[in-house]
């Protein structure tokens, strides 16, 4: 039987005969503390035993320890699983909720920078033109365009992206421009992208469009 004492919790296995019928005084080796200790009603008793030592001494190291704690179900496999899926729950909240999160908690906004999460509401395309050169063994563009702010405060430049895409619809190529760093409200921002040739391929549009690095992402 396995005792318990009440005032320092070291345990002990001892015979339950030891404790004899009527129970008997037991005393901690480690803190002396001495408690009554009762007969367990569910084990039987042997008689002729040896005489009970006085004082009941702890388990040598390795012969009864207590019962082990049954080792866990969950594995570090699965740990890394429910840990992925929670950062991948965060982060889209992140991105869904970005235009309310950054109004109502602008300290957030550093943040979503250097995820390249600049809220890009309010900025659109104007003038935006497209020219063609054909030489001799193949064909540049240049596009020319313009960036206005329409919201009412001052934006982070976002990303320019110019897409030639394929007769069928397909990405041919594209390139990645950004000028400066802010925007002003009312701002009309120029930019022109020169020399992009095309090598070896059909091209039979040509796609501008703005947005942070996410928004791009999303939509190759």
């Amino acid at each position: 039987m396995m005792l318990t004492c009440p005032s320092c919790a070291t345990r002990y296995v001892v015979n339950p005969s030891s404790i004899g019928r009527a129970g008997r005084d037991v005393r901690c080796a480690k803190c002396g503390h001495t408690w009554f200790e009762a007969a367990p009603a569910d084990v039987p008793m042997v008689d002729n035993i040896a005489p009970t030592p006085e004082q009941v001494r702890p388990i040598p190291p390795g012969s009864g320890l207590p019962v082990p704690v049954p080792p866990s179900d969950v594995t570090p496999a699965l740990r890394y699983a429910a840990f992925t899926a929670v950062a991948a729950c965060l982060v889209a909240a992140l991105v869904l909720f970005q235009p309310t999160l950054q109004q109502r908690l602008s300290f957030l906004t550093p943040a979503y920078s250097l995820l390249g999460l600049n809220d890009t509401r309010g900025i659109v395309l104007a003038d935006v033109e497209v020219d063609k050169i054909d030489e001799e063994t193949y064909s540049s563009y240049t596009v020319r365009g313009a960036l206005i702010n329409e919201a009412k405060g001052e934006k982070a430049i976002p990303t320019v992206r110019i897409t030639l895409l394929d007769d069928k619809g397909k990405t041919y190529r594209y390139w990645d421009f950004k000028q400066g760093s802010k925007i002003k409200p009312g701002e009309r921002l120029p930019f022109t992208a020169d020399k992009l040739d095309v090598r070896g391929g059909t091209i039979a549009h040509v796609l501008v469009e703005v947005g942070n690095a996410v928004e791009l992402s999303l939509r190759d």
